[in-house]
């Protein structure tokens, strides 16, 4: 059904070639507008409304104390051959990152087991693969119909949690002494802890490409 429908879409385009033909499409459009008027407003809603969860949620933490990464928009399309492919990703990815990075397949799994509701907007504030250490996304979306999927996707971060600092014992004094090394030093010496911890390696390209690097891009933070 999806390749017959692409097929007529590509027969669409090439028949407006002929002026008579596109007249008359422009009018059959505008009365399918008119006759479909309250469907097109509810899907036109949808999409403005996951825009602004996408917009309200560039913060890195919000009140709810959790840690988040950036949040996406994205698009779901059952294909010809049954299989669900993701468009309409905003903002782009990292190019280190695949969209399936940022939507992963147990997600897609996930989201298509709901029925299609178009009315309704489903919120789950923590879906974990069930495996063991597996990725915590925050999700909000709808399922349109049976072949369309709209929604936005956010992946929370596991928070290091600090000892109390109300025992002078566990305050640690931040200064500038490391300024003091030459500032090449100061770099291999960072290269030398990523490369013999993995998990802090793991924790830094995390913080960077997920919270500074967009927060950067989108010229939140001053370069001073």
């Amino acid at each position: 059904m999806k390749k017959e429908k692409k097929e007529t879409i590509d027969e669409l385009l090439e028949l407006m070639n002929i002026p008579q033909f596109e007249q008359i499409l422009f009018h059959k459009i505008g009365e399918l507008k008119v006759l479909l008027k309250n469907e097109i407003a509810l899907y036109k809603s949808l999409k403005d409304t996951f825009q602004e969860v996408n917009r309200a949620n560039l913060e890195v933490c919000e009140d709810d104390g959790k840690e988040r990464a950036q949040t996406y928009r994205f698009a779901l399309n059952l294909d010809e051959n049954g299989e669900w492919t993701i468009s309409g990703l905003s903002p782009s990815p990292p190019h280190h990152c695949r969209v399936s990075d940022i939507v992963p397949g147990e997600v897609i799994q996930y989201i298509c087991t709901f029925q299609p509701n178009p009315g309704k907007i489903e919120k789950i504030k923590e879906f974990s693969p069930a495996k063991p250490g597996g990725r915590i996304f925050e999700l909000t979306f709808t399922r349109y119909s049976h072949f369309h999927v709209l929604g936005t996707v956010c992946e929370l971060k596991e928070k290091i949690h600090l000892q109390s600092c109300d025992d002078p014992d566990n305050i640690i004094d931040i200064n500038d002494s490391y300024k003091s090394e030459p500032e090449g030093g100061n770099y291999k010496e960072l290269v030398f802890y990523m490369e013999e911890f993995p998990k802090f390696k793991a924790h830094i390209f995390s913080e960077f490409f997920m919270k500074w690097k967009p927060l950067i891009d989108n010229r939140m933070i001053e370069a001073n």
